[in-house]
């Protein structure tokens, strides 16, 4: 059994999930750079700032995640989506649309989705009840 050296904290799921998510919100952020399309590339933002308002509800900050989502994900993303629709910047590629690609991922999602709120419900569930 390896050990891990005095100043190397453990690895715990708390970490694990803190690092799957800095990834998400880090391919987030290159799809902000990478997307041709200003509709694809606005809602990249959208979910690289929800992404860091779980990072903040992570680090216990709640109110700075609440924050972040009502200020940030909220009222400056509608209005660079306003902007970015009064100056009609992503309507000629919406109508040559080939792969839809929309069901499968809303499909994966929901599905990581559900397990991860029953991984934490489930351990619950098992202390509460008894005979």
């Amino acid at each position: 059994m390896s050990r891990c050296p005095p100043n190397v904290p453990p690895i715990t799921p708390n970490l694990l999930l803190f690092g799957g998510i800095a990834g998400l919100a880090a391919l987030a952020a290159l799809g902000v750079v990478f997307f041709d399309n200003a509709i694809r590339s606005a809602l990249c933002l959208v979910l690289n700032f929800f992404l860091l308002a779980v990072l903040y509800f992570t680090l216990g900050a709640e109110m700075l995640g609440i924050t972040q989502i009502v200020v940030y994900t909220g009222a400056i993303m509608v209005l660079f989506l306003f902007v970015i629709m009064l100056l009609n910047l992503g309507a000629p590629q919406v109508l040559q649309e080939k792969l839809d690609v929309k069901k499968p991922l809303a499909a994966l999602f929901g599905g990581v989705l559900i397990v991860l709120v029953g991984a934490q419900i489930l351990p619950e569930l098992a202390r509460t009840t008894g005979p």
